[in-house]
């Protein structure tokens, strides 16, 4: 697919040259709408990138409210006039991006194999993973600031419980529904690709802008989370497509 490779270099362009916020989250946002094109279809990919934008809106909610299931008190501080029950919009994207992503990282680590419970804690460290090199980012940028502050980074720790949870949840429920979509998963090597090299690019934007800030520890524990995912799943991936080719 030489389009995700051509959305990937601009990605990378997009970052390395500090180009408006904006120009990389559409690049991603493309890259999202190419994986759904090629893959499920509109209304079978669609449906799994609202249900874990609905999910993660919904937690948000009672996270803003009740400062609980996020470990603790926090307010969104991005310049967005667009935003649900104080909720920018971004964010409830970004739930979709990230969960929806990660299911297909997680289906590249584990080459399809796994029942509903082995998969929903895959995809819950996958996408974890991501917060634990993102929100400190986020917040020395002060796009969110947590009130009580917190043992990691001034973050607290049930932050990622929190995201664990969520991404473990809506996980369930995508296993749930895609159990007859499976033949996908295995067939077409090409499911794989877009999420791995979205995911590779968070975790290289990650490293550039932490660089930046001089958050050199965080640019380590953020690698070490994130990194292990894309070689495990790059490897199962060069496997499917393998497999494929000794199947024609």
């Amino acid at each position: 697919m030489k389009l995700v490779w051509v959305i990937f270099a601009g990605l990378v362009m997009a970052e390395a040259l500090n180009f408006p916020g904006i120009v990389f989250f559409g690049l991603s946002a493309l890259l999202l709408v190419v994986h759904i094109v090629n893959s499920l279809g509109w209304k079978r990919g669609g449906l799994l990138v609202c249900l874990a934008m609905l999910i993660g809106w919904i937690a948000e909610v009672e996270g803003l409210r009740s400062g609980t299931i996020f470990g603790g008190r926090y307010v969104y501080r991005m310049a967005s006039e667009w935003s649900m029950l104080s909720v920018p919009l971004p964010v409830i994207l970004y739930w979709g991006i990230f969960i929806y992503s990660g299911f297909f990282v997680t289906k590249a680590v584990l080459r399809g194999r796994g029942g509903i419970l082995k998969t929903a804690l895959v995809n819950a460290g996958v996408v974890t993973a991501i917060d634990l090199f993102m929100d400190p980012i986020a917040v020395a940028k002060g796009k969110w600031t947590w009130l009580d502050g917190g043992e990691y980074f001034g973050i607290p720790w049930g932050n990622f419980v929190g995201w664990f949870a969520v991404a473990f949840v809506t996980t369930v429920i995508y296993e749930l529904l895609t159990q007859k979509w499976a033949d996908k998963f295995l067939s077409d090597k090409e499911v794989y690709l877009p999420p791995i090299v979205g995911y590779f690019t968070l975790w290289l934007s990650f490293v550039i802008t932490s660089l930046k800030l001089g958050m050199r520890e965080l640019t380590v524990m953020g690698t070490v989370a994130m990194l292990p995912v894309i070689m495990t799943s790059l490897w199962g991936w060069r496997l499917v497509r393998t497999l494929g080719k000794n199947q024609k």
